[in-house]
């Protein structure tokens, strides 16, 4: 599914593979005790909920934007319970929008990155990765939010987003 997202080439799988086996390792690194409690053993093949699998889609999304690895795992680990919210309203159909008088059309998700915060004169805390994502339910309100923080903003917030569509994101993956 990452492959078909990403138009990998299909000689170029053993790379994307490789890549996806250190993003992989970093995901579990970043919820180690939920996988000694129930991940898969040597020689036996993983399964994935979709939970799981959005949740290494959305990391292989920040990758390609140009996060390490790493940093994409943490990130999706201490932001997935936002995120998955999201998830959800991105698998509404328009039936279930209009009979539930839902005012969302689509969901962004709007990251203010800060790869090299380990270096900054605060240096890193547990807690950076975690509310690092801002949901915007509207396109309207992405542009209102996109101009009221055009030109503010310290240690580089602000000055650098990546927005993710969390709705075409979601749905490529369901459907």
């Amino acid at each position: 599914i990452c492959a078909e997202m990403q138009d990998i080439d299909r000689g170029k799988l053993p790379a994307f593979t490789s890549r996806l086996k250190h993003l992989m390792q970093a995901m579990a690194k970043a919820r180690e005790a939920e996988m000694r409690a129930k991940g898969p053993g040597r020689g036996r093949a993983a399964k994935f909920s979709f939970s799981q699998l959005m949740k290494v889609v959305i990391a292989v999304e920040l990758i390609q934007a140009g996060t390490p690895p790493a940093l994409a795992a943490k990130l999706i680990e201490g932001n997935w319970p936002h995120l998955r919210v999201g998830v959800y309203f991105g698998l509404y159909n328009e039936l279930e929008k209009r009979a539930a008088g839902e005012p969302r059309e689509e969901t962004y998700w709007v990251l203010m990155p800060e790869a090299l915060r380990d270096l900054t004169n605060d240096g890193e805390s547990d807690w950076d990765h975690y509310e690092a994502f801002e949901s915007i339910y509207r396109t309207d309100d992405l542009a209102t939010h996109l101009a009221s923080h055009s030109s503010s903003g310290f240690r580089g917030h602000y000055r650098r987003q990546v927005i993710l569509n969390g709705t075409v994101i979601t749905r490529a993956v369901a459907f």
